[in-house]
């Protein structure tokens, strides 16, 4: 579906409150800011109007996908995109994170292998950053934000469910790509050293462990879980496989945040 960035840019606020109505003042200062002028109300109605149009094009056999309905009083108004269920990738990417969490968390291998290919899935709808085009918008800050915080954690869950069922090689390829965007990460850098252990990797395994404590020293942080597991690895005294979850506590920090930034 070709849209111009005005539309887009509609269609994408739309979809971050879909199911919620959304104010036509604070679309015109999406999508006009400070230059909006008088007529700024007619033309958004103009684009709403559009932008029906195009959804209401059946896309095969389905139907249409979505509806925008106005809402509220012409002195108050507003309008609500509703969405058929599984239709919005984010919806689906966060569904995805949920359940393959609580796959590695309640289960055995067999469930951790389902909870590594449904995490792939979902971190598979990932085409850069969300909602790229408002992201200049004050109002889509907070859910890009949490959206990426749990594309983060979707992808250490995923490297921990590779490694419960001893697809190291995969894992390592994964987590040494997160270390290289974030090499302070310590719970990454543990799964890290894991990984390279069982795979028969020992001294990558313990200069993993080096590298993230003179990296961390170096911000006067102390990490004694990380260099007991580089002293655990250097007396090969390492056990993989019994569910080492490095970082419980930080997904259930990411489940608990879900409608907010941060924790």
């Amino acid at each position: 579906m070709q849209l111009g960035p005005k539309v887009s840019g509609l269609l994408s606020a739309l979809v971050l409150h879909a199911g919620r109505p959304v104010d036509a003042g604070q679309l015109v200062d999406l999508l006009w800011g400070k230059s909006a002028s008088a007529a700024a109300e007619t033309t958004l109605r103009s684009h709403v109007s559009h932008l029906r149009q195009k959804l209401g094009l059946p896309p095969g056999q389905g139907g249409p996908v979505a509806t925008v309905r106005t809402v509220g009083t012409p002195a108050s108004r507003g309008y609500l995109l509703e969405v058929a269920p599984g239709s919005i990738d984010a919806q689906v990417f966060e569904s995805a994170v949920v359940e393959g969490s609580r796959l590695l968390r309640t289960g055995g291998t067999t469930e951790a292998r389902q909870a590594a290919k449904l995490l792939r899935d979902g971190l598979a709808l990932w085409r850069g950053t969300a909602f790229a085009d408002i992201a200049h918008w004050w109002g889509a800050t907070a859910e890009i934000n949490r959206l990426d915080a749990l594309r983060r954690s979707a992808m250490q869950i995923r490297a921990e469910a590779l490694v419960e069922i001893g697809s190291y090689l995969e894992a390592t390829g994964e987590l040494a790509g997160m270390i290289a965007v974030d090499p302070y990460n310590e719970k990454v850098r543990r799964l890290l050293a894991l990984a390279l252990y069982a795979d028969q990797r020992v001294d990558e395994a313990a200069e993993v462990c080096r590298e993230g404590l003179t990296l961390l020293a170096c911000r006067g942080l102390d990490a004694p879980d990380l260099h007991e597991l580089q002293r655990r690895i250097l007396r090969r005294t390492v056990s993989v496989g019994t569910r080492q979850s490095v970082w419980t506590a930080s997904w259930r920090c990411t489940a608990a945040c879900s409608s907010t930034v941060g924790c």
